[in-house]
């Protein structure tokens, strides 16, 4: 019953300051809190801010969620999801955005040239505080072309995101077409 509550809390919060009285709610509390910032329409930019603060929560799935509700945000803030990385959204957000730091190997996998299956691949990840990636999910894509580019991902080191100088989640989507010439 309290996360119902908490959410028609959160649908009708005015202000930030609103939002920054829930910091002392238990994780769980929170948790839902932000997965019922996800489910508001239109563009919110007063709500990225007290988002992005929960990205230094000590708790795990506190962090995870925001690191997911930041996205969704800026997606409705006019982010394009592919391009994260360059969104002006998160410039007052985060000292650094995550930076690969493994080449990424991909080829065009043979058993796809084969039976001349092209297409994009399209997933969805974590960068986390360590620069590891987790949460890998195929958002679109052929398994004969998604399974050896998430394998490749998954593989991938990032130096981290950054917030006020310490490592922050980073949810990212990655996308990479194959075409036959």
């Amino acid at each position: 019953m309290e996360h119902f509550i908490l959410a028609a809390l959160l649908v009708t919060v005015q202000s930030t300051a609103d939002l920054a009285a829930l910091t002392g709610a238990a994780p769980e509390t929170r948790v839902a809190g932000l997965l019922a910032l996800r489910k508001l329409q239109g563009a919110h930019p007063e709500l990225l801010e007290p988002v992005a603060k929960a990205l230094a929560d000590d708790v795990t799935e506190v962090r995870t969620a925001a690191a997911y509700t930041l996205a969704q945000l800026a997606v409705r803030a006019g982010c394009k999801p592919l391009d994260f990385l360059a969104c002006k959204v998160f410039a007052p957000l985060f000292d650094t955005t995550p930076v690969r730091e493994t080449k990424l190997l991909l080829r065009y996998p043979d058993a796809a040239k084969l039976s001349r299956v092209q297409g994009s691949v399209v997933a969805q990840f974590l960068v986390l505080e360590d620069g590891s990636v987790a949460e890998l999910a195929l958002i679109q894509g052929k398994p004969i072309l998604a399974d050896p580019v998430l394998k490749e991902l998954q593989a991938q080191r990032y130096k981290p995101a950054t917030r006020n100088g310490r490592p922050v989640p980073f949810a990212y989507i990655f996308e990479v077409s194959f075409r036959l010439s």
